[in-house]
């Protein structure tokens, strides 16, 4: 992990001073010379949402209110060219999903009746660094302290890498209920526990304002469109419970049968829940108890789409100008 994020951070370092080199081979590029160029550094307070398996609908507008979390960054970035301005980001935050608190039980049309029945729920640490262009939709050609005095809207893209541990409240019975690590018990039977590091790609909309002659403030909402489906630790089927060498991963695997939500300690609802059955698994001839529908060979877990993730906020940014207005005597 250490190696690949060494190796990430120095690409995009490269990547910032390459592109200024090339841009400073001539004295002129328009009327943008290398001499307005500029750096800047900054914060940012941001809110994360989750969209996946465990969110009120499976689309890229759904999201429960109650499961957003702050999420914060630090940035530099470099204006190479008068609408486009490169950035190294870091950032952290936290998201979380409940079935039993994101779906409706009654909701039977886009599925929220099956996700309150399977009962899953998680909460994982997000580590990402990211490195974006942005394109700005109004032009500066001048110096930094005469940025525009008006709303700059912009669009930005990139590539990121993140560092990411999904967990879950294990179920009453295993010496306390504490929150554990998923991916190391591989609670969908994986070959192979899916890789803790993901690559990212964000893309996103803002607008920023020139607050003073070295102060920029902005508002910020992106994507992060990933190649894992395991940001929630949901994506395949329900297996063979005797398939399962280790207690706690087989419980993990299908909590359908759980009385309550252990994320939040409420009661589920009895008449929502359904029939318990108790099934008798031909591989070791044990029985298991689930809802019926849950936990067994053929049933649905999970869908197979990628996961993503939604950072909202606000950042402000301090502006290293390297050219000072001229004096006149």
């Amino acid at each position: 992990m250490k190696k690949s994020i060494s190796l990430y951070l120095f690409c995009s370092v490269f990547l910032l001073l390459s592109i200024n080199a090339f841009g400073q081979r001539g004295r002129y590029a328009g009327k943008f010379t290398k001499k307005k160029r500029y750096w800047s550094v900054g914060l940012a307070a941001n809110s994360i949402n989750y969209f996946g398996d465990i969110v009120p609908k499976n689309n890229l507008a759904s999201f429960d209110i109650e499961f957003t979390r702050p999420n914060v960054g630090l940035f530099v970035q470099r204006r190479i060219f008068p609408a486009v301005t490169l950035r190294l980001n870091a950032a952290w935050g936290q998201m979380a999903g409940s079935d039993l608190r994101t779906s409706d039980p009654e909701d039977l049309e886009t599925g929220g009746y099956y996700r309150y029945r399977r009962n899953l729920h998680f909460r994982n640490t997000i580590y990402e660094l990211s490195s974006t262009i942005i394109y700005d939709f109004v032009k500066n050609p001048s110096l930094s302290y005469r940025r525009p005095d008006m709303p700059i809207p912009y669009a930005l893209a990139g590539v990121g890498v993140f560092y990411h541990n999904p967990q879950a409240i294990r179920p009453e019975g295993f010496s306390g209920t504490e929150w554990v690590d998923l991916r190391p018990l591989k609670t969908e039977n994986q070959v192979t526990p899916y890789a803790p590091i993901g690559i990212s790609v964000p893309v996103g909309i803002g607008v920023r304002y020139r607050l003073s002659r070295k102060v920029d403030v902005a508002f910020e909402m992106a994507y992060r469109f990933t190649f894992t489906d395991y940001l929630d630790d949901v994506s395949g089927d329900y297996l063979d419970p005797a398939e399962f060498s280790d207690d706690l991963a087989r419980a993990l695997h299908d909590r359908s049968a759980e009385p309550i939500d252990m994320m939040s300690g409420e009661a589920r609802i009895p008449e929502v829940l359904g029939e318990v059955i108790d099934y008798t698994s031909p591989i070791d001839g044990r029985t298991y108890r689930s809802i019926n529908g849950y936990g067994m060979p053929n049933n649905f877990r999970g869908a197979s789409d990628n996961d993503a993730y939604l950072i909202t906020g606000f950042q402000i940014s301090y502006i290293f100008s390297t050219t000072r207005a001229p004096k006149f005597r």
